[in-house]
């Protein structure tokens, strides 16, 4: 769940579970020309006194040269000032680290640690990285051990105080991946103690506790933190989002339930809520209701009606209900308003492919090659750009671009439909219709997923 709740702090320890406004890139100004001055990436920041990150500054320059050994010397003379500052091969690390070049981060650790077995930082930044490329348990036995080096007071104590907050996300976020709940709640205690005026860390306790399925007591944490923080992300909300995300409720109608209890007790908080509106009529139509959407959207007011995230999800469950002439209509207005919407020209195109109309067909073909070569590594824009040549029987070039599609790895229902019926056409009956069971079992948004489990159902 993308949420901006995470501190600066955890961005750097995490890609998979932070989300935050802090830059990705260590020096940024290297790809838009060497006028901007090179700074200290904003992640660093918190670990670093702040006498200590203006006399670092300098040193960045070195590191995008990659000049090691220039940076080892004047790091050396910085670090012989303070005890709040890392071996520099530590700190080396860190800067790969936060410039997602992890390989190198790793060899530059490992050789460090061979020679250099207590030193709780390094240990700790070997979690890190381990939590940043998804091995969890590794990041679990490198953080133990580096806190027990810590607590023989093995790092210098102005360094200890500046890097807590990190051990403690870094050891948090492993807790909750490990769906070790006991030990989560323990860091979370420990980070308010630590930061008691972010209620950020408030939000992600009560989001830790709904994880772990107390649902009523995690909701409640979220409600005081947005009461204290109305920028938080809204706690009903993401109560209903987080059950979908982490819950089997397509097979356990229990779970569908609670998931649809949610959202209509977050739409009741606040009737106006577009972002509560969209986000359950999406889980409707991914529940297989498009009948449902039609019918609350028009009880909706007029002002909800036309927001375009509302229009759009109900031209989606407009396709699924085979109801083209509707979707057309909303989707040719939302289009007509912003001509450049990628999105909406994307599904404009699908319903206008559909038709016999030979004029309507054309324009489907115009929208999904100019949306094409805008956006051809966006996997919904480039099948959409393949199925519209397939169904103008423009097989080859449906092939060139599903082909590439199919090599990047995991594919939503709608593309592996395509392909399904791409090798149908070619007469391959057997691996259509493997592909066309793996589009029927996998979540998403799926136009055609009744009408082709009825057909998986008719065949023997």
């Amino acid at each position: 769940m993308k949420t901006a709740a995470y501190s600066v702090a955890t961005f750097w320890i995490s890609a998979v579970l932070a989300v935050t406004t802090a830059q990705a890139d260590i020096i940024g100004p290297q790809a838009s020309g060497a006028s901007k001055e090179l700074v200290v990436p904003d992640a660093l920041l918190p670990e670093l006194d702040e006498a200590v990150a203006t006399q670092l500054k300098p040193l960045m320059q070195l590191y995008a040269t990659n000049d090691y050994a220039g940076f080892k010397t004047a790091y050396a003379k910085i670090s012989a000032t303070t005890d709040t500052l890392p071996a520099v091969e530590v700190f080396w690390a860190k800067l790969l680290i936060t410039n997602n070049r992890t390989g190198d981060a790793h060899k530059v650790l490992e050789e460090y640690i061979r020679d250099h077995t207590e030193d709780p930082e390094a240990f700790m930044t070997m979690g890190i990285l381990a939590i940043r490329t998804g091995r969890f348990t590794d990041a679990w036995l490198n953080l133990l051990y580096s806190q027990r080096l810590m607590d023989k007071e093995l790092l210098p104590k102005g360094r200890t105080k500046l890097v807590a907050l990190t051990m403690l996300e870094a050891r948090t976020i492993v807790a909750e991946s490990r769906r070790q709940w006991n030990e989560a709640d323990q860091m979370y205690q420990k980070l308010q103690a630590l930061k008691p005026e972010d209620q950020s860390i408030k939000w992600r306790y009560g989001r830790s506790q709904v994880l772990a399925g107390n649902h009523k007591q995690g909701h409640q944490t979220m409600v005081q933190a947005c009461q204290a923080d109305a920028k938080l992300p809204t706690a009903t909300l993401a109560v209903a989002q987080l059950l979908v995300d982490t819950t089997n409720w397509s097979k356990d109608s229990d779970a569908k339930s609670k998931v649809e209890s949610w959202y209509q007790q977050a739409i009741q908080e606040k009737e106006t809520d577009d972002k509560a509106i969209v986000a359950y009529f999406k889980w409707l139509v991914l529940d297989n209701r498009p009948e449902d959407v039609k019918t609350k959207f028009e009880t909706l007011p007029d002002a909800i009606k036309k927001i375009r995230e509302v229009t759009l999800i109900r031209s989606v469950a407009a396709r699924y209900l085979n109801d083209l002439a509707t979707a057309e209509s909303l989707l040719t207005a939302l289009h007509q308003d912003k001509p450049d919407d990628l999105e909406v020209a994307d599904q404009l195109a699908l319903v206008l492919i559909e038709s016999t109309d030979e004029a309507k067909r054309g324009r489907a073909l115009q929208l999904s090659e100019r949306n094409f070569r805008a956006a051809s590594e966006v996997e919904q824009v480039a099948a959409t750009a393949a199925w519209v040549q397939l169904q103008l029987g423009s097989s080859d070039v449906a092939d060139r671009i599903l082909s590439q599609l199919a090599s990047r790895g995991p594919l939503s229902p709608q593309t592996t439909y395509y392909i399904a019926e791409l090798l149908k056409k070619s007469g391959k009956d057997v691996d259509s219709k493997r592909l066309h069971q793996i589009a029927v079992d996998t979540v998403g948004i799926f136009p055609q997923r009744s009408k082709v489990k009825e057909l998986l159902a008719a065949k023997p």
